[in-house]
């Protein structure tokens, strides 16, 4: 028997009386990393249970036990349906993999992610870093490139700390005041040509509700690989999350005909409000549309900057024009196909191929939780109305 066989038979999906030495496990992880993000039972319940694409084989949590029955591994694996071409494909975002200090150098990482990576035709994972690159490559996993980031700045003079700028400096002052000039011009164009000229509209949701199937039937053909974005995928994404208040959704409506929808997330950055595009989708004639209205929310927000972090071909095409900036971005992306699936011979291994957002895999929830934590004292002390309300906000404008 091989070695990584031998591993493997000490690996086993979680079961509900191994919680509290799974949690003992991930104390002793935090100590060491203080980085790191356990994750509770809720969360649990939210990738697994509540799941429309989850498996028939279980959940998705792979523990190692060591010879007593105690906890010093564990593989998470979120289940998704991946349309690849037209056709769909069982799917699994890789996260929160982590071995024991004193177990490490022993494969069972290696173990624990080569069982994750049979229990679907495909795994994939965002935010790969750079120490753990290399060996993802030894694996044979395929690099997929970063995702893009770009900032559009709404106020640039009330944005100065976001780039560690003091305002009571006078040059950065009257640079500030000269670029809100430029940007007032701007707003003013961008919201006569896509209201008035290309007829959009933006309406507020509360839900996603059976229409965002339209959106998914016409988007879909464009965009040869790209997680299910239906109605019951979306329902469980945002409407079922743990934290699922802290997200805007709208739908996008091109005269009388609905051809997109998106998801934004206010937040607080070095004491700057910011508003994140979470998800969207359309058919590519019709970006530049939907991001004119998610800068007009933006404005209403009373945001200084949107950010929006995506891989989508073409995207400076669609973001420059109305403003948006490329900042550099660490956020990698790698898949890796099961040898035994047919998706191992056809799946497309060119980036500009594959429509990523910040929805995709489990970034944005946890990213959520810690801007939640803080953002109603911090929105406090810059006098900015909170983003914690269901109630979706009434729009003036597009």
């Amino acid at each position: 028997m091989k070695y990584l066989d031998r591993i493997k038979r000490n690996v086993v999906r979680l079961e509900d009386e191994d919680w509290p030495s799974l949690e003992t496990f991930q104390a002793e992880i935090k100590k060491e990393d203080p980085d790191f993000r356990p994750f509770d039972q809720r969360y649990f319940y939210w990738t697994q249970d509540k799941n429309p694409h989850r498996g028939k084989n279980g959940p998705q949590l792979w523990v190692y036990r060591g010879g007593d029955g105690s906890i010093h591994g564990q593989q998470v694996g979120i289940p998704f349906s991946l349309s690849v071409e037209g056709k769909s494909y069982r799917a699994s975002w890789a996260v929160n993999l982590m071995v024991s200090p004193s177990f490490r150098m022993r494969g069972i990482g290696n173990a624990l992610s080569s069982i994750h990576q049979e229990d679907s035709d495909i795994t994939l994972g965002i935010g790969i870093s750079e120490e753990a690159y290399n060996a993802y490559l030894r694996a044979g996993w395929i690099d997929l490139g970063k995702m893009e980031v770009f900032i559009r700045p709404i106020d640039a003079h009330a944005m100065l700390p976001l780039f560690g700028l003091s305002s009571e400096n006078f040059f950065y002052r009257c640079a500030a005041g000269l670029c809100n000039g430029f940007l007032r011009i701007l707003d003013f164009n961008t919201k006569l040509i896509y209201r008035f000229l290309r007829g959009i509209r933006i309406e507020p949701i509360e839900r996603f509700d059976p229409r965002v199937e339209q959106i998914w039937e016409k988007a879909k053909v464009h965009y040869p690989v790209l997680a299910t974005r239906n109605f019951r995928s979306l329902k469980w994404r945002f409407d079922e999350a743990v934290e699922s208040t802290c997200y805007q959704r709208f739908y996008v409506w091109k005269r009388e005909k609905i051809c997109g929808y998106f998801v934004l997330r206010e937040g607080v950055r070095n004491g700057v409000r910011v508003t994140s595009v979470v998800d969207f989708l359309c058919p590519p004639p019709f970006v530049s549309s939907l991001m004119a209205g998610v800068l007009n929310v933006a404005h209403q927000g009373g945001a200084a900057a949107l950010y929006c972090r995506l891989n989508l071909f073409g995207a400076t095409k669609h973001l420059y024009p109305l403003g948006f900036c490329k900042r550099p971005s660490f956020t990698r992306i790698m898949a890796a196909p099961n040898e035994s699936s047919e998706l191992a011979t056809i799946l497309p291994k060119d980036p500009s191929a594959w429509f990523v957002t910040m929805a995709d895999s489990d970034g944005d929830y946890f990213e959520e939780q810690e801007l939640q934590t803080r953002t109603s004292m911090e929105l406090a002390k810059i006098e900015a109305p909170s983003s914690a309300s269901a109630k979706p906000k009434k729009l003036s404008a597009l």
